[in-house]
């Protein structure tokens, strides 16, 4: 009897072991873009959207915007998650992380941010978060998380399960980076309402996202992020976020950008970011969902984010 607790003593210590010495996830590969930040000011860290990477903001270093900004998990050059969630909410651990490395290399205490489509939700969640960390925020093609209906739980369970079940499909390989290209392009044609990306773009995003092997080129992103995920927030939980959210805001959207949810959603949504906000403006631009990177839109996006980040006024 002796013998066999202290074989169950053993177990549960090499148990414990094992759960207290799982390594921590390498930090994000990122990229510091455009000019070195003037001492006087804070630096600002630009995130993504899904399925791209950092070299989403390379156009922007043309007007002399100078960021910080990293890859996603499962996307560019960055690890891929472990798991199998999905979860925007996933995205939050990492990105704390290397805000903070940010904020302990410059010696500043606050960050400026500016988030693409996924990237703005995740900005928009991090800044309720951690008020005390943003000083002022960008949010591009972008107004919050999707969200779903509690109704919807066991459906999005189903769908979830039933696609992460399945072996994945063999990674496809592509005869040449301009057949990468091309499928990019392709993966925004498809995309809902008069969405594109131009062939810039996707040369940027292409040569990040990319690696040789025989027989051609792969792209590096987890192929599990077209996957749904098994929990998304509620409308209800997303006003919540962005009710507690205090820092200066600027949304900016495209002509031809991701088509808006519904107008009395919008409505809410706008109002909800209101609520804690001392300055809040919308800038309208020309192009569609990738303003930020795509030629027609970038010099408008550009100016739009000087003028914000310069500008002291408080304007509701």
């Amino acid at each position: 009897m002796l013998a066999i607790r202290s074989t169950r003593r053993l177990v549960c210590q090499v148990a414990l072991r094992t759960l207290t010495t799982t390594p921590p996830p390498p930090p994000l590969s990122y990229q510091t873009i455009g000019p070195p930040s003037p001492a006087s000011s804070l630096p600002t860290v630009a995130l993504h959207g899904w399925l791209d990477n950092s070299s989403t903001f390379l156009p922007l270093s043309n007007h002399n915007i100078p960021l910080h900004a990293p890859d996603f998990p499962g996307h560019g050059l960055s690890y891929h998650f472990t798991d199998s969630t999905n979860l925007i909410s996933s995205y939050l651990l990492p990105t704390y992380n290397f805000v903070t490395h940010i904020l302990e290399k410059t010696g500043s205490d606050k960050i400026n941010l500016i988030g693409h489509s996924m990237g703005s939700s995740i900005a928009l969640i991090l800044a309720a978060t951690y008020p005390d960390l943003i000083n002022k925020l960008i949010i591009i093609e972008g107004l919050g998380p999707i969200t779903k209906p509690d109704n919807e739980i066991i459906n999005i369970l189903r769908k979830h399960t039933d696609q992460f079940s399945r072996p994945q499909k063999p990674t496809r390989i592509y005869a040449s980076l301009e057949d990468c290209i091309k499928a990019r392009q392709k993966t925004a044609e498809l995309s809902p309402g008069d969405q594109y990306i131009t062939y810039e773009t996707c040369s940027n995003l292409i040569n990040r996202s990319t690696f040789a092997v025989s027989g051609g080129f792969v792209f590096t992103h987890d192929s599990r992020l077209k996957n749904s995920s098994h929990m998304y927030l509620t409308e209800a939980q997303c006003y919540s976020v962005l009710k507690n959210v205090t820092s200066d805001v600027l949304l900016i959207q495209a002509e031809k950008g991701w088509p808006q949810p519904d107008a009395s959603i919008v409505e809410k949504r706008l109002n909800a970011l209101k609520e804690g906000v001392d300055r809040f403006e919308i800038v309208n631009v020309k192009g569609s969902h990738h303003c930020h990177s795509d030629e027609d839109g970038v010099n408008e996006v550009a100016v739009a984010i000087k003028d914000f980040f310069s500008s002291d006024d408080k304007k509701r």
